[in-house]
C-alpha cells in the first residue's frame, strides 16, 4: 500500500511540473528547463488514471508558481500511454511498476472560468488547452488578455505559439487601447 501511495505521490509532483511548463515564457522556459520552482496546487479533489493516463484537479483549481498563477474549475493532465511490459535498459520486465508511470505529456486542459496572471497581464477564457507536442496554448470561450489597466484584445480564439515567441487571434478580433492624448495650445490653430 505504502509503495503505491509513493508511486502516486510521485505521479502528482511530476503533473505540477508539466503543467508549470504550460505558461512559462519561450525565453524563460528554456532557462529553467533544468530547474525546478515551486509550485503550489491546490483544488477539492484530485484523481489519477493508469488506463487513461490523466491526472484530473477538479474543483476551484488554482496552481501558483513565482511566474504565473493559474484558476479553473478543472483541469486535466493527458501523459502518452506507455507499454506496460516496458523493459528497463538491462533487460528487466517490469511489469506492474510501469503500471503506475506516467508517459511523456501530450497536452493540459483547463475547463471553466480560466483565469491566467502573469506579472500585469490577465487572460481569461472559458478553456485553455496546453498541447505539448507543438508547443501550442489555444484559449477559446470569449477569450480576453489584458494587459495592465489601459489595453485589452480578444476574439473567437487566442492561439500563443510558445516556442515561436509569437501569437494570433482568430475570429471577431476586439482591441481595446489607450495612451496619452497630446495637448493643443487653446487659440491656436
Amino acid at each position: 500500500m505504502i509503495y503505491y501511495i509513493k508511486k502516486i505521490s510521485c505521479l502528482f509532483i511530476v503533473s505540477f511540473l508539466f503543467l508549470s511548463a504550460l505558461f512559462i515564457e519561450t525565453n524563460i522556459a528554456l532557462a529553467q528547463a533544468k530547474k525546478t520552482v515551486p509550485t503550489d496546487i491546490t483544488a477539492n479533489s484530485m484523481r489519477y488514471s493508469d488506463a487513461s493516463q490523466t491526472v484530473v484537479f477538479e474543483g476551484n483549481v488554482h496552481v501558483k508558481r513565482p511566474d504565473f498563477d493559474l484558476k479553473a474549475n478543472k483541469i486535466t493532465v493527458f501523459f502518452a500511454k506507455k507499454d506496460k511490459k516496458a523493459k528497463t535498459e538491462n533487460g528487466d520486465d517490469q511489469g506492474l511498476n510501469m503500471q503506475m508511470q506516467a508517459g511523456a505529456l501530450e497536452k493540459i486542459v483547463a475547463l471553466g472560468n480560466v483565469k491566467i496572471t502573469k506579472d500585469d497581464k490577465v487572460g481569461t477564457a472559458n478553456q485553455g488547452t496546453y498541447y505539448a507536442k507543438t508547443g501550442v496554448l489555444t484559449m477559446e470561450g470569449n477569450p480576453v488578455i489584458k494587459d495592465g489597466k489601459n489595453s485589452s484584445i480578444g476574439g473567437e480564439i487566442i492561439k500563443f505559439y510558445i516556442n515561436e515567441n509569437r501569437s494570433e487571434i482568430l475570429g471577431g478580433v476586439k482591441a481595446s487601447f489607450s495612451g496619452p492624448m497630446k495637448e493643443q495650445a487653446v487659440g491656436k490653430k
